[in-house]
C-alpha cells in the first residue's frame, strides 16, 4: 500500500519523494548543486549531486561530483527504513562503473539517508563502518579529504603504532592544565598516552567501570568515589560498579566528588 502526503501547496508526494525532497534541501544547504542527469553540467559548480545516475548495476539515487570527478554516492530511502541494512547497495554503486564518465576506484564517501536520518561511511578507513551524522558534508570538505593520502582514522591508527619519547614543548608547558579527566581510564593510560599524562603537572581524574590492577596502581589506589547502581523495571538488575580515581603526581590529595559527571558518563 502506497501512502501519500499533501504538501502546503497541494502537491502529492509519496514517502520516497518526500525523502528525496528533504535530501535535496540538505544538500543545497551544504553547498551542493542538485541536478537531474539530463541537466548535468560538470562545470556549473565545484560540488554537484546528480540524481538517478546510471551505473552498471542500476541507477544510483545520487552520485556526488567534486571538481568534475565522482567522489561519493547517496542511497535514498523513505523514512522508517533501517539504513544499516542497505549499505551493501551503496557499496555496490560505489564500486560500479559509471555511464559516460570513467572512474578508476570505488567512490570513498558513502551515504544512506531518509532525509531525517543519515549514515556516512568513509571507505578509506582501515575498518570502514557506518556512523550517523547530522547533515551532509560540504563539497569542500570531501575535496580536502580526497586529497589526503589516508583517512583520519587511518592516520590515527598509524600514530598509535609509533614509538617515540614525549619531549618538552615550551608552547605547551607542563602547567598548562589544572585537571585532566581520563575517560575509560582502564585502557587509556598506557604506552604513548602514559607519557603524555606524565608530562603534565595536573590533577588526573579517571573514570572507569572495569578497573584492573594496573589502573589501581596508576592512581595509587586512591579511590575517591564508588557507586553500585540498580535499574528497576519490574525487578532489580545489578550493574557493575565504576570508580572515580584521583592522581596528582605521587601525592594523595583531598576527596573530590564527581558524582554528577560520573553518572553522566556512565549513561
Amino acid at each position: 500500500m502506497v501512502s501519500w502526503l499533501y504538501t502546503s501547496k497541494g502537491i502529492i508526494l509519496t514517502p520516497e519523494q518526500l525523502a528525496r525532497q528533504n535530501i535535496d534541501k540538505q544538500l543545497q544547504q551544504a553547498g551542493w548543486i542538485v541536478q537531474d542527469l539530463k541537466d548535468f553540467n560538470p562545470s556549473s559548480a565545484p560540488g554537484i549531486a546528480v540524481r538517478e545516475y546510471p551505473t552498471e548495476s542500476g541507477s544510483a539515487d545520487y552520485i556526488l561530483f567534486v571538481d568534475r570527478k565522482p567522489i561519493g554516492v547517496i542511497e535514498a530511502k523513505k523514512e522508517g527504513v533501517t539504513l544499516s541494512a542497505v549499505h551493501d547497495q551503496t557499496t555496490r554503486y560505489s564500486a560500479d562503473n559509471l555511464k559516460y564518465i570513467r572512474k578508476d576506484e570505488i567512490l570513498p564517501f558513502q551515504y544512506e539517508s531518509t532525509g531525517t536520518e543519515t549514515l556516512f561511511t568513509d571507505a578509506r578507513d582501515p575498518s570502514p563502518r557506518q556512523r550517523e551524522i547530522f547533515h551532509f558534508h560540504k563539497p569542500e570538505t570531501l575535496y580536502e579529504w580526497s586529497k589526503q593520502e589516508d583517512s583520519l582514522r587511518q592516520r590515527l591508527l598509524k600514530m598509535t603504532s609509533l614509538s617515540f619519547e614525549v619531549a618538552y614543548n615550551p608552547a605547551i608547558p607542563i602547567e598548562t592544565f589544572d585537571f585532566i579527566i581520563i575517560d575509560e581510564c582502564h585502557r587509556s593510560i598506557y604506552n604513548l598516552w602514559k607519557q603524555v599524562l606524565d608530562y603534565f603537572d595536573a590533577f588526573m581524574i579517571g573514570l572507569t567501570a572495569t578497573p584492573d590492577k594496573r589502573t589501581f596502581a596508576f592512581f595509587h589506589e586512591n579511590i575517591v568515589s564508588e557507586y553500585t547502581l540498580k535499574v528497576n523495571d519490574g525487578y532489580d538488575v545489578e550493574i557493575s560498579y565504576y570508580l572515580n580515581l584521583l592522581r596528582y603526581r605521587d601525592d594523595v590529595f583531598s576527596f573530590i566528588k564527581m558524582s554528577s559527571l560520573a553518572l553522566l558518563l556512565f549513561a
